[in-house]
């Protein structure tokens, strides 16, 4: 793995874990990782986007525990957002940086999208986290029961005003600021690889 790659994903890694330590104490249920997971599938290969996310993963497991059913939620849950997003990029153009103004609109077709995506996903993560929930709670066998769904719904409906902040949150950062902090991110990788390039002149692409 050359240095330029490791800093550009270390970088990513701090970006996640800072930002959401940063708004856990701050502002409850409003969150920056789905805009951050966005982006960086947008802008990284799918190998990297989606190593980050397992860093980021454990690296929030060593923070706040191993709580089993809050590891599989998240295991399951920020590696699906990243793997969908980055084969919707993928499917739109294959070809190439899209910043170039002949490909503005495949720039703004794939934001907006992906902006979708993030919204819908965020909408699920409630959906997922009782569920998963109400499984560790009453057991796998339990899920053909109807006691089992009347607990599903009474465990989401508990939390439905963080969820809908969360959704409400997600919108607003979305819809409004993944297309800014798209390009700023974009701009600061491209200077990462163009002063690395210009500090060793051998080209030492990843292995």
């Amino acid at each position: 793995m050359s240095a330029k790659r490791i800093t550009i994903l270390a970088l990513m890694v701090a970006l996640l874990t800072g930002g959401k330590t940063a708004l856990a104490w701050a502002v409850p249920n409003v969150e920056i990782v789905t805009l951050l997971l966005v982006a960086y599938a947008l802008i990284l290969p799918r190998r990297d986007a989606l190593f980050v996310t397992i860093i980021f993963v454990l690296i929030e497991i060593l923070i706040w525990g191993f709580l089993l059913w809050w590891v599989v939620l998240y295991i399951i849950y920020w590696p699906s957002l990243v793997l969908v997003v980055s084969l919707l990029k993928e499917k739109i153009n294959r070809r190439g940086d899209i910043l170039s103004p002949e490909k503005e609109k495949l720039y703004n077709k794939r934001v907006i999208f992906a902006a979708i995506i993030g919204v819908a996903f965020t909408m699920f993560f409630g959906v997922l986290s009782s569920f998963i929930d109400v499984v560790f709670i009453g057991g796998i066998a339990s899920i053909t029961s109807g006691i089992f769904w009347q607990s599903f719904v009474s465990w989401y409906m508990a939390g439905i005003f963080f969820y809908v902040v969360h959704v409400a949150s997600s919108i607003g950062t979305l819809f409004f600021v993944l297309p800014f902090l798209y390009r700023a991110l974009k701009k600061l990788i491209t200077k990462i690889e163009s002063d690395s390039k210009k500090s060793d002149p051998i080209d030492d692409e990843a292995v």
